[in-house]
């Protein structure tokens, strides 16, 4: 599958042909170094593990990156701290660790758990370190390089096994390779061969001895190739060593691949085959047999002088990384070929490259730049470059052509329609100089009265334009310019935008932009055509319509400055699609339309490129990171080359790209997914690695506050596009469908089990990776605990009982002692009664009482409720009165 991409991409690069020595790939560097949090400058090795983290060596550390944060790795050995050698992958997925001073390492990518292996010197005794510094495995042993030898280690057990020796104290072993049992072998001294099964030792010459330099035979990088046989490389080339029928070296076919360049690093991959050397990057192409220039630092953005790239690494989604030796590791995307570049030279400089205009005759390209006409040969060179100035206090604009067409006049071919600063400008392109306008006494009238605005071709060498006061026609055959009858009366042309192309389904008619609305004018007929309107219009916000284009479904596109874009039914003008930031669109103010042979809409703007699949309406944004050289393009700037290339106008430039091209590529095999990279806690530390809770739940007390999950899809390429669905299912429950950050963080979540579950996608795709999901619980406090308050609900249910036994008793004395008394004050009023005595209430405060029996059956109806003690003594028998007092006064004591 990989050969088959790899002539896939091959097929795509001869597409990407033109200017190639115009494109500098170099601005689309992007850099991680100290400034991003590396550990340290100059980077000796990366690699990508099994799960897909960026472990990156440098001389005062190793560094492990996840796409959003760059973290240092110090494990159970202060790795963080050591000059790292190179890192490699074993066969199981673990990464070998080999440092300067401390020895070598192995880390199990999962746990990050690490093992010593090497501890830095042959001998406890010796004074010096000796770094390993090659590897090499095979069948289960550890072939290393140290110093100038060559050991071997079972796996098992570590013991090492002394296997070769340059016998040259001065020489060291550069690197090692295994193939059908012979062990190759890349000193500081040349290059050697032992067998394996007879041990037989060859050396190998690569040149001719009396050809031979100090720097091609010092060898130093070894791979093993189906197809070219043995590669080799040295500090001066690039040498294959193929094999022949009984899969032995022929000494006889040796091949120079790359002369001269010192070879720090190759990589074979379904993007490409790539070298790395002191001068940069190259590609490989093994069809021609020819390398390729791509990139050097001194051509990027970081103001770097060492172009040295010591090491170079493509990761699953096609990104590459290439090592420096100042300003940590570089990523450069390898699908960023797809995009050529082509730029306005004058002389060996630069020219102004803000591209507003495109037109391609049948030898050339012209470009209308912000000073001047540019005239491009088709391989992409600046021929020449006419109607420009050295005026740098010149007024922006004013030298610039906005606009190119041909002009069929006496000479179909020679002459070029240019919108100039003022006006409309005719071009001789044989004499190469500025002709006069045909032009009437009307035409010079109109344009000497007003300044020209919003000019479009509406046939040929026929211009629609306006002026403040009036919409005009000039006719560039008969010089002659007359009014649009009736328009004037029903657009106001001060709100009035421009002109636009007519549509093919009414070609005699005027399509015109202005602010708020798209209209169509019928002359004829004098009817005006809302074909859209801006929802919600606020005149203060100049709201315009820049390009159209019509699809194979009959939808008519349009382009806006502040809405995106738009989908109308071409025919009845009903609104269809809006495609804005909520789909995908990172740009609002879209500068141009073009439909491919494919299908797909390509849409330029003030920030990236975009392509729209009609049928699926999945919008796939393109920035520098993907290979523009800028990501600013020009209003009505587009073309389409005869070759099929779509070209856009740029502020750097005119971009140009093949559409087949996106079709397929191998990054569309990647499929993203989700992994936990880290949990923390503000209240301890948990020491996470990945995949610990993958089998068993998270544990948080009632004490722990701050839980932070960070994690990635390790899309690096793609990171900027890469979304989130999330949700958390538990007693505190939360939802994102579209999370662009790589950390949730929660304060302090009620207490019970949760579960939190991730998963990625792409802005560019639909489809949404595998989810990943962490279970946890958080404990009750053990006064909140649900035994706890089980244990509260009984004390108080212990104790109400308690009230309510001691209230229900209390209520069964009082109703017992209250019958009591009933029934003795029954048999009191039965006593009474038939003794016809009765009995007093007395009030001890008043001195007062009653007594039913003074009314009801003695008679004395004079006597009022209450009868007071001296009052009472009046109604007794002079001789009881004196018991009576007698009584009393006992009875209130």
């Amino acid at each position: 599958m990989s050969n088959i991409f790899l002539i896939l991409f091959s097929i795509v690069l001869s597409f990407c042909s033109v200017a190639v020595n115009a494109q500098n790939y170099a601005q689309q560097l992007q850099r991680i170094s100290t400034d991003e949090g590396l550990s340290q400058g100059h980077v000796t090795s990366t690699l990508q593990d099994k799960l897909g983290f960026i472990w990156i060596g440098t001389l005062q550390g190793l560094n492990r990156f996840d796409g959003y944060q760059v973290k240092t790795f110090a494990g159970e050995y202060n790795l963080d701290q050591w000059l790292i050698n190179f890192l490699y992958e074993t066969s199981n997925g673990d990464i070998f660790v080999s440092t300067e001073y401390s020895g070598a390492f192995l880390i199990d990518p999962v746990t990050l758990k690490v093992e010593k292996v090497y501890s830095g010197k042959l001998n406890a005794e010796d004074s010096h370190y000796s770094p390993i510094l090659a590897i090499t495995e095979y069948q289960q042993h550890f072939y290393y390089a140290i110093n100038q030898h060559v050991y071997t280690s079972d796996n098992k057990h570590k013991k090492f096994s002394h296997k070769f020796s340059i016998n040259k104290d001065d020489h060291i072993v550069r690197a090692l390779t295994i193939h059908d049992n012979f062990l190759y072998i890349a000193t500081s001294d040349g290059l050697y061969s032992k067998s394996l099964i007879d041990e037989y030792i060859t050396k190998i010459p690569l040149v001719p001895k009396e050809q031979l330099t100090e720097d091609q035979n010092n060898t130093k990088f070894l791979a093993v190739d189906p197809q070219l046989g043995l590669l080799v490389g040295t500090v001066e080339g690039f040498y294959a060593i193929p094999f022949d029928d009984n899969n032995r070296l022929n000494f006889d076919a040796i091949k120079v691949i790359f002369p001269e360049h010192n070879i720090w690093d190759y990589v074979n991959t379904s993007y490409g085959e790539f070298i790395v050397t002191e001068n940069g990057l190259y590609q490989y192409h093994r069809d021609t047999g020819k390398s390729e220039f791509l990139l050097r630092f001194d051509q990027s953005k970081f103001h770097m002088t060492d172009n040295t790239i010591v090491d170079v690494m493509v990761d699953r989604t096609g990104l590459m990384w290439l090592a420096s030796r100042s300003q940590g590791v570089f990523t450069w995307s390898s699908m960023a070929r797809r995009f050529g570049n082509v730029q306005v030279t004058s002389g060996d400089k630069l020219h102004n490259n803000v591209i507003h205009a495109m037109y391609q005759d049948e030898q050339n390209i012209w470009l209308g730049t912000e000073n001047g006409l540019a005239k491009i040969t088709s391989e992409g060179t600046t021929s020449n470059i006419f109607l420009t100035t050295d005026d740098s206090k010149a007024f922006y604009g004013q030298f610039a052509v906005f606009g190119i067409t041909p002009a069929d006049l006496n000479e179909p071919g020679r002459y070029l329609w240019l919108l100039l600063y003022d006006n409309l400008a005719l071009f001789d392109t044989h004499t190469n100089q500025r002709i006069p306008l045909p032009m009437d006494d009307t035409t010079k009238e109109v344009f000497q009265q007003d300044f020209m605005y919003g000019h479009h071709q509406m046939d040929t060498d026929t211009f629609a334009f306006f002026s403040e006061n009036n919409y005009f026609l000039y006719n560039g055959k008969t010089g002659h310019t007359r009014i649009i009858e009736g328009l004037k009366e029903q657009l106001d042309p001060l709100n009035t935008h421009k002109f636009l192309k007519p549509l093919a389904s009414h070609p005699d008619e005027y399509m015109i932009s202005v602010s708020g609305a798209l209209y169509r004018y019928n002359e004829k007929t004098k009817l005006l055509t809302l074909i859209y309107a801006v929802e919600n219009y606020n005149p203060l916000n100049y709201v315009t319509t820049e390009d159209w284009v019509i699809d194979y479904n009959n939808t008519l596109w349009l382009a806006s400055n502040q809405e995106g874009l738009i989908g109308l039914d071409a025919t009845s003008y009903e609104e269809k699609y809006r495609v804005n930031g909520k789909t995908g669109l990172k740009a609002m103010a879209l500068t141009a339309l073009q439909i491919d042979h494919f299908g797909f809409l390509w849409m330029s703007s003030n920030n990236g490129l975009y392509r729209l699949d009609l049928n699926s309406m999945q919008v796939h944004a393109y920035t520098v990171k993907d290979g523009l050289t800028v990501n600013e393009f020009n209003y009505d700037s587009q073309l389409q080359l005869s070759d099929g290339r779509l070209a856009f106008g740029s502020t750097r430039g005119m971009l140009t790209l093949a559409p087949q091209d996106f079709l397929a590529v191998p990054a569309d095999s990647h499929r993203s997914e989700t992994e936990i990279t880290d949990i923390t806690l503000f209240s301890r530390e948990l020491n996470y690695h990945p995949q610990q809770y993958a089998h068993k739940n998270l544990q948080l007390s009632d004490e722990d506050l701050g839980l932070e999950v960070s994690f990635s899809n390790f899309d690096f390429q793609n990171i900027d596009k890469t979304r989130y669905k999330i949700s958390l299912h538990g007693p505190s429950s939360v939802k994102y469908d579209e999370y662009k950050s790589n950390k949730l963080f929660f304060t302090k979540l009620p207490p019970g089990d949760y579960t939190l579950s991730i998963a990625t996608y792409n802005l560019d795709s639909a489809g949404l990776g595998d989810t990943k999901t962490l279970k946890f619980n958080v404990a009750y406090a053990p006064w909140r605990s649900p035994l706890a308050i089980t244990a509260y609900a009984l004390i108080i249910f212990a104790v109400l009982f308690f009230i309510f036994w001691q209230y229900r008793t209390k209520q069964q004395t009082i109703a017992q002692s209250h019958n009591k008394v009933l029934h003795l004050q029954q048999q009191t009023e039965l006593a009474l009664s038939s003794s016809n005595s009765g009995v007093w209430e007395v009030s001890l405060t008043t001195d007062a009482g009653t007594q039913h029996r003074l009314i009801k059956e003695l008679g004395y109806l004079s006597v009022s409720g209450e009868i007071g003690f001296a009052e009472f003594s009046k109604l007794i028998h002079p001789e009881d009165i004196g018991n009576l007092m007698q009584e009393w006064a006992r009875f209130i004591s």
